[in-house]
């Protein structure tokens, strides 16, 4: 009962204002309201963004997460699980030149070994409506629309490549881009690594309040989830690509998300109970001031392998200075009977899962 109120919270509150606000005239939403990064694109652009020259900008983030999980185990045992991560620093730079060239480098470090400390490069120019993007960096496939630490589920998705990129902008109202990267899966038995590649559309309408959008990946297994990576050394039977869609609203006070991402077929190495996985999520959040935030989510997965079937929460994010915000949330998950396994017979079958972080921007 008490998911059927969550979900139709989400569904229901903007539908009753919504009309008032377009009544009102569509304005753009406050982009100086608190809110951890929303989207891979804010995280990026975190931090001041102090003007070294007229060409070169630096900005610098330091993160702080800690993460409480219990789980429950069909064997009525319960584990408690603690994660403490150090914090984690990014330093980016910004270089803009002849108002058609510019260069963004994203350095990041943190405690995960498979981090490289470069996290991303992008050299983009823009000439009328065409641009060109390459470099090291993640493709334009989903948006990761979220307000919590813990990101959606379908994240398992997300991929970053050396990539080379281009894009077509029809009056700053709709973008579609294709690109391709270099992959690190190759097709069992060739020698050669397989090139990936992808097409995204999204488009800004009712004055930029509403972004929708959708894209398509021909390989899967290039995301960072790495699903080939360790029993099958990164070799697949037959490519399995993925699609997504997402839609956006952004009000005044409030915000509503929704976003969908699954596999095109089976991978044919795992288990028909896990070889084709799909998500989505559902998001609203709140903005009583421009200094504090509350958040809802309720989001769902199948075949995803070691994930929770079903995920809800609620999370707060506050401003206490202009460069420093913090966030605490809970998470629920729900878990198919006898689909994740801790031990030797022993199932997951719930989790709790208590988050706070703080972030410093400079």
């Amino acid at each position: 009962m008490y998911r059927l109120l969550l979900i139709s919270i989400c569904i229901a509150y903007p539908v009753l204002i919504l009309g008032r606000e377009a009544a009102d005239g569509a304005q753009l939403a406050s982009v100086d309201r608190v809110g951890n990064y929303r989207t891979r694109e804010d995280r990026r652009e975190a931090g001041l963004g102090t003007e070294i020259t007229e060409w070169l900008t630096f900005s610098g983030l330091v993160e702080v997460e800690t993460i409480r999980e219990v789980k429950a185990f069909d064997n009525t045992l319960s584990d408690h699980y603690d994660f403490t991560t150090d914090p984690a620093v990014q330093a980016a730079f910004d270089v803009s030149l002849f108002d058609i060239f510019e260069a963004e480098l994203i350095f990041e470090y943190s405690e995960d070994p498979r981090d490289p400390l470069m996290d991303e490069l992008i050299v983009a120019t823009d000439v009328g409506n065409w641009g060109l993007s390459v470099g090291r960096y993640y493709v334009p496939f989903g948006l990761y629309y979220s307000h919590f630490v813990n990101g959606p589920l379908l994240e398992f998705a997300e991929t970053r490549g050396d990539t080379f990129q281009l894009d077509y902008d029809f009056n700053d109202i709709v973008e579609v881009s294709a690109y391709v990267f270099d992959g690190q899966t190759r097709e069992l038995g060739s020698s050669s690594k397989d090139d990936g590649w992808g097409l995204s559309i999204d488009a800004l309408l009712l004055s930029g309040r509403l972004n929708i959008g959708g894209g398509f990946l021909s390989n899967l297994a290039e995301s960072d989830e790495e699903f080939l990576r360790e029993e099958f050394n990164n070799t697949f039977e037959k490519k399995v690509g993925a699609w997504n869609a997402y839609l956006v609203y952004e009000a005044d006070s409030w915000d509503i998300s929704m976003e969908v991402l699954k596999a095109t077929e089976p991978f044919r190495e795992f288990d028909p109970t896990e070889d084709k996985p799909e998500a989505w999520n559902l998001e609203m959040a709140y903005f009583p001031t421009n200094n504090l935030e509350f958040a809802i989510r309720y989001e769902r997965s199948k075949e995803l392998i070691d994930e929770a079937e079903e995920q809800y929460g609620l999370a707060i994010t506050w401003r206490l200075l202009n460069n420093i915000s913090t966030t605490i949330e809970y998470l629920r998950s729900d878990y198919k009977r006898g689909f994740v396994e801790e031990d030797d017979d022993v199932f997951v079958t719930k989790g709790n899962t208590l988050a706070l972080w703080f972030a410093f921007e400079f």
